[in-house]
């Protein structure tokens, strides 16, 4: 996700610039397989890390929005 934001981010809610990234010429997932692809990837590691955590119910909880945090933060 942070290579993500640092292209789509808002740099007021970041605090930093946004695309930086692209400026150094930073070896990034979106700079390699796309934008779309890397949301995707994102997304479905995510989905991959809450499926893991379904043997331990309740106790798993935390670990769930964690992972959801991660994928849906903005900054």
């Amino acid at each position: 996700m942070d290579d993500i934001l640092n292209v789509e981010g808002d740099p007021g809610r970041m605090g930093k610039s946004a695309g930086s990234d692209l400026l150094n010429e930073k070896m990034t997932f979106p700079s390699i397989i796309g934008m779309d692809a890397s949301k995707k990837f994102a997304k479905d590691l995510m989905n991959e890390a809450i499926e893991s955590l379904f043997p331990f119910g309740e106790k798993g909880t935390l670990l769930r929005a964690i992972a959801e945090y991660v994928i849906n933060r903005d900054h």
